[in-house]
Order: C-alpha cells, then sequence, then structure tokens
C-alpha cells in the first residue's frame, strides 16, 4: 500500500483566519476591516459586478478552453499570432504541461517547484 512522504507526515494544516461574522460574534465588536486571509476589504466595483453577473448566467457552460480571446490579445501586445501563445493555471501547470509533452514513459522529469 502506499504511503505519504514521512516529511508530510508532520505537516501542520493551515488554519483560515477566522470569518468577520465569527470575530462578532466572539467579541461583540462591529464594523470590522478584515486585512488577512489574501481578502480586500473593499467591495468590487460597478463595472466588475456587472461582469460578474453577466458570467453567472453561463455558469452552465464549460468556458473556451482554446483562450481565443486571451491569446488573441497576448499576440497581438507582442507582435506575433496566437499559434505562438501558451497560457496555463499558473507556471508549475504549464511546465507540468511540458514534461508530460516532452517526456516519455521511461523517462525521469526533475523540476523545482516555488
Amino acid at each position: 500500500m502506499p504511503t505519504f512522504r514521512s516529511d508530510l507526515r508532520t505537516l501542520r494544516p493551515y488554519v483560515a483566519g477566522k470569518p468577520i461574522e465569527e470575530i462578532t460574534r466572539e467579541f461583540g465588536i462591529d464594523g470590522i476591516i478584515k486585512l488577512a486571509s489574501n481578502e480586500y476589504p473593499v467591495s468590487p466595483v460597478p463595472a466588475a459586478i456587472e461582469a460578474i453577473a453577466a458570467a453567472a448566467v453561463e455558469v452552465n457552460r464549460y468556458p473556451d478552453n482554446s483562450y481565443h480571446d486571451l491569446t488573441s490579445a497576448i499576440a497581438e501586445m507582442y507582435e506575433t499570432t496566437s499559434e505562438h501563445v501558451w497560457v496555463g493555471a499558473g507556471s508549475s501547470d504549464i511546465l507540468n504541461c511540458t514534461a508530460r509533452a516532452t517526456g516519455g514513459t521511461d523517462t525521469s522529469v526533475v523540476y523545482a517547484t516555488p
């Protein structure tokens, strides 16, 4: 049976910051501005809310997995064609895809992770 690496056995789980509602209940404080947990304390601008609302009616559809609009805009910015632009879910995704595309079944690939 496969087991986890020994160094992972002692890894402590991430503990998220408490939500504003919990702090309000716990300490009886109103008007809390949360600056932790990578959250922005100000509401989105109206244009962002409108864009979210417009996109919400299509959440039952898969997005364009060719990223046509994005790759076209990047290509135009760098004066090339969209065939020369590759986007992914971060550098780790692109490195993973590159390793899978270039490595064979008997190939080892090593790369650093951030």
